[in-house]
């Protein structure tokens, strides 16, 4: 019975437990709120600080094509590296990511948050940290 015991909190010790990154709660929200369009910025990057996505709410209408990515500060991510891929949206109904409690995207430290969303609209809105 003792070893049992020992053996269970040899196990159960928080020395064993793995460590995590801590995203704090969200901080910001930010809408998406424009047509189709090209690439554009949704959160601007800030030099020495990573952007981490928390939750994303999107209702596309049928047959939208949306892309979430990443890159160099400006109006339309230039040098831009994908972060989802390109998603076709068959039906309009709400899409949701994401508690707001942790990452869901994770984006270099000063690189800006872009989408390019074609064919049809797809507005929403994303949660978001800084840090």
């Amino acid at each position: 019975m003792k070893r049992l015991l020992l053996a269970l909190f040899l196990f159960a010790s928080p020395a064993f437990a793995q460590q995590s990154v801590q995203i704090p709660a969200t901080m910001f929200s930010t809408p998406i709120s424009f047509g189709t369009t090209t690439a554009s910025a949704i959160v601007a990057g800030i030099a020495g600080k990573q952007i981490y996505v928390t939750s994303l709410v999107q209702v596309p209408a049928s047959g939208a094509v949306v892309t979430w990515e990443y890159g160099t500060a400006g109006t339309n991510c230039t040098t831009p590296t994908v972060l989802t891929g390109a998603m076709t949206m068959t039906t309009s109904q709400e899409i949701t990511f994401g508690t707001g409690n942790g990452a869901i995207m994770v984006v270099p430290q000063g690189a800006s948050l872009c989408v390019i969303i074609s064919t049809a609209a797809a507005p929403g809105w994303l949660t978001f940290s800084q840090y």
